[in-house]
This record gives C-alpha cells, sequence and structure tokens, in this order.
C-alpha cells in the first residue's frame, strides 16, 4: 500500500535537509581546524590526530568525512577555489559596466589572497605542501593514483568556471565596445598571472608592495585597464585618485594623477 501523506514526506524531507546541514557543518569544521594545524605546525608535522583534536572529534568521526592528509589538503584548495567562483559569480551577475566588473573581481581577487595570506605563506615554505602543489600543476595523468586524478580533474573544472566567468567580462567588453578587441582567454590568463606573481612577490618582500588593500587592487586595475580600454585612458575616479595620493578630486584630480603618474613612470626609465 503506498503511502501518500503529505505531511510525512515534508518531515523526510525536512530531516534529510537538517541532516545534510549537520553535516555541512561538521564538514567546514574540519577543514578550519586543518587549517589551523597547518599554521602552527605545518603540512609535513601535521597528523590527523590533531586535525581530531583541534576539531574536537574523534578520529573515528574525522575518517567518516576525510580520510587522509592529502585529502584535507585537496578539500582546502578546493573550498578556496568554490569561495572564488561564488564570488566572481555574484559580480558577473550585477549590472554593471564590464570595467567595473573587472575592478570589483581584481578588488575581491586581491582581498582574498591577503585574507589566506598567512596559510599560503606556510604551503610554500613547506617543502611537502610545496611538491604537493607541484603534482596538482604539474601532473600528466600518469603519475599519480586514479584518487588523485579524480580530485585533480574536479580542481582544474572548479579553476576553469572561474577562468571562464571572467572571460565572459572581458568578451561583452569587447562587444560593446567598452574594451578594445583583444583576445579574451589570453587577457584573463595574462591577469591570472599578474596577480599570482603579485601575490607571490608580497610573500618574499612585502615591504616592496607595501599598500593598503584598495589601494593595491585599484593600482592592477589601473594596470590592466590601460591595456584594454579603447581610449587607452585610465577612469581615474575617486578610489583610483586616492589610491596614487592624489589630494584633488574632480576634473582637477584627474589632472593631478595624471601628472604624478607620468611623473612616476619617468623617473623610473
Amino acid at each position: 500500500m503506498t503511502d501518500n501523506n503529505p505531511l510525512g514526506t515534508d518531515l523526510d524531507d525536512l530531516r534529510a535537509k537538517r541532516e545534510h546541514l549537520r553535516r555541512e557543518k561538521i564538514y567546514r569544521s574540519i577543514l578550519l581546524a586543518a587549517e589551523k594545524v597547518l599554521l602552527s605546525k605545518g603540512y609535513t608535522a601535521m597528523t590527523m590526530d590533531d586535525v581530531a583534536r583541534e576539531a574536537c572529534l574523534s578520529k573515528a568521526t574525522l575518517y567518516k568525512y576525510i580520510d587522509s592528509k592529502s585529502k584535507v589538503l585537496f578539500e582546502i584548495i578546493s573550498r578556496y577555489l568554490d569561495d572564488q567562483v561564488e564570488m566572481v559569480r555574484q559580480i558577473v551577475a550585477t549590472k554593471k559596466r564590464s570595467s567595473e566588473k573587472l575592478r570589483a573581481i581584481i578588488a575581491e581577487v586581491v582581498a582574498f589572497h591577503r585574507s589566506k595570506s598567512n596559510i599560503g605563506r606556510i604551503m610554500m615554505m613547506d617543502e611537502s605542501t610545496s611538491k604537493f602543489l607541484r603534482l596538482i600543476y604539474e601532473n600528466d595523468g600518469k603519475a599519480e593514483s586514479i584518487a588523485f586524478q579524480k580530485n585533480l580533474s574536479l580542481l582544474k573544472e572548479k579553476h576553469s568556471l572561474v577562468v571562464k566567468l571572467i572571460t565572459g567580462v572581458i568578451e561583452k567588453g569587447v562587444a560593446t565596445g567598452e574594451f578594445r578587441p583583444v583576445h579574451p582567454m589570453e587577457t584573463v590568463f595574462f591577469l591570472e598571472a599578474l596577480l599570482s606573481g603579485i601575490n607571490q612577490a608580497r610573500f618574499w618582500d612585502k615591504k616592496k608592495i607595501d599598500l593598503l588593500e584598495g589601494e593595491l587592487s585599484e593600482k592592477i586595475f589601473v594596470f590592466v585597464y590601460s591595456s584594454l580600454s579603447v581610449q587607452r585612458e585610465t577612469p581615474f575616479n575617486d578610489t583610483v585618485q586616492k589610491a596614487y595620493g592624489c589630494s584633488r578630486r574632480g576634473a582637477k584630480g584627474v589632472r593631478e594623477c595624471k601628472t604624478r603618474t607620468a611623473a612616476k613612470t619617468t623617473s623610473k626609465r
């Protein structure tokens, strides 16, 4: 006899939803605990016992969610990419012009890198983690296990989605005449290389790029936009003027900024 009680179905759905939320909460607590252990001990010295202790879970419970150190690292990187996908997706969904979307994306990426700078530093300094990351980026699909290849493919898919979303912003800018005709995919490749390079440069010598978060992202945007703009003009709005240390605002501020940036460029030659 078939149970057609809608109330029973609703209760089952509610229980399933609560269970999903409960498991998701535990999963996030495990990853946060793993990040803390990574910061304090490094990847090489970290053990699953450390993670279980930091997460206030038994080792048996931990292994129901994540069963190895390498899986922990994969999941941390995967969640980073999930956050980036969601951030870029929200910006792309706005009704802003392509240049403003690009500005917002750069600002969010710079802020994200800074928020994760400590754990990024640990990963770069730890020999085992560095080797692990090289496997992710250089793996040819033959050296590692099937499980590793499956996880690697998942990370690449998420990264590709971020690239695709930003590429769409460039494509629309070109289509509307806001950007000059450029190769969208190549442009995103160079932008990603620039952001990654600046992040690594700050790791080695923070004083060389000792700027406030907003100032750094605006200078990166100005640099990128100057190569994309049809007029080849930098959008010296109030935020950019502040980033370049220009005291005035409006038209006079634009002239002052142009003079300052031209002088800086000349002095560096």
